[in-house]
């Protein structure tokens, strides 16, 4: 039994639920992160503000987020996980060795898009 079952078991509380919620909200965070690193790399794309390398980083985050669902049911597992937080890692390589970014590339998109 986890740490501290017996007490809250005495004091009525449904211990058994607790690794039943923290699965589910592993859930959702396993789909929200793939969804926010695509969105955030379109965003990237789209505007422009970093070059070369940096611009496509967070895309290429998120689409490897997806790809690593079904790794996770492999016994390549432990390997996915560990390049998603690898990739995690370059991007924030990205924006630390660019943290301004272009801002000619940023007024050209925005008057691009009025």
């Amino acid at each position: 039994m986890p740490y501290g079952a017996h007490e809250r078991r005495r004091a009525g509380v449904d211990v058994d639920a607790y690794p039943t919620t923290l699965s589910n909200l592993f859930g959702v965070a396993g789909i929200l992160v793939p969804l926010g690193m695509i969105l955030a790399g379109i965003a990237t794309v789209r505007v422009g503000g970093w070059r070369g390398w940096r611009r496509l980083v967070p895309l290429a985050c998120g689409i490897y987020a997806v790809v690593l669902i079904p790794l996770l049911f492999s016994s390549i597992d432990k390997l996915g996980i560990a390049a998603f937080f690898f990739a995690f890692g370059v991007v924030s390589y990205a924006t630390y060795s660019q943290p301004e970014p272009d801002a000619a590339a940023i007024g050209a998109a925005s008057a691009a898009t009025a």
